[in-house]
């Protein structure tokens, strides 16, 4: 998928929900439901037509992921496992700009929470850096953060996330929820070699409001990547979810949770 397919939601700007912030995703997204569609199934061919699949997300994927499901299309049926990176999950508090128009909170109303059963759900968000109000203390870099979190959670974006999407934004309810120190939302601007050679680091793993330690294995690479004031460090530092180093700490936990199904913590 090519970032020049995105440019299919410009679809939505002919309809006047766009305008009021009442889109729906479908049909705004189903190109891209299609996509997952057409992958899944060739998978399942590969496969022989019986293993059961993984659906991996990244950002925007995630609550499109959640659409896939809830459409329920023959592939979708085989899916048991769901695993969503860094993606903005609950819909921006009234009085905030849905940058959506609305489709997230439709996703969320149609389908809440950790939804279809049979499915075992795990959102994965990153620690990487806090915002700062507009107004208060903190440098400009954790101002500027602070603002970007701001559309997505409302409030006044004081809050930690991976630099795009806050962790409060990218768990589902009812899903297994980790949350990794020192992890980017994105490959841009990442230097794996520079990270590689400072080693993993320590991440948390939350499951509804308990937290436990998923161990240390050292904290140059992924541990606090954050200046004094909150704010990111130089991008040479950064590792992102698909960081070789990241893997190990969200893979085996899915591994391991899979077949439980949806809710079960």
């Amino acid at each position: 998928m090519s970032r020049l397919d995105w440019a299919r939601n410009a679809a939505g700007l002919r309809q006047a929900a766009y305008w009021k912030g009442t889109l729906n995703p479908r049909p705004t997204v189903d190109w891209y439901l299609d996509r997952v569609s057409h992958a899944a199934e060739a998978a399942l061919r590969a496969l022989g037509g019986e293993a059961p699949l993984t659906l991996l997300a990244h950002s925007a994927g995630g609550w499109l992921g959640r659409v896939y499901l809830g459409a329920r299309p023959p592939a979708a049926r085989r899916v048991d496992a769901y695993v969503s990176l860094g993606s903005p999950q609950a819909p921006p508090p009234d009085g905030t700009f849905d940058q959506t128009r609305g489709i997230l909170r439709a996703v969320e109303e149609a389908y809440p929470g950790a939804h279809e059963p049979g499915v075992a759900y795990t959102t994965v968000a990153g620690r990487y850096a806090c915002g700062a109000p507009l107004a208060g203390p903190g440098g400009a870099r954790a101002r500027l953060l602070g603002l970007a979190y701001a559309q997505v959670c409302g409030g006044g974006g004081a809050v930690w996330g991976d630099g795009v999407v806050p962790v409060q934004s990218a768990h589902l309810e009812g899903a297994r929820q980790l949350t990794l120190d020192g992890v980017y939302h994105s490959p841009l601007g990442a230097r794996e070699a520079a990270a590689a050679a400072a080693g993993a680091a320590a991440a948390t793993a939350a499951a509804g409001t308990g937290v436990s330690d998923l161990g240390a294995v050292g904290a140059a690479a992924v541990g606090a990547q954050s200046d004094a004031a909150g704010g990111p460090r130089p991008a040479q530092r950064r590792v992102w979810y698909g960081s070789p180093q990241v893997l190990d700490h969200w893979v085996c936990g899915v591994w391991g949770w899979r077949g439980e199904g949806a809710g079960e913590a």
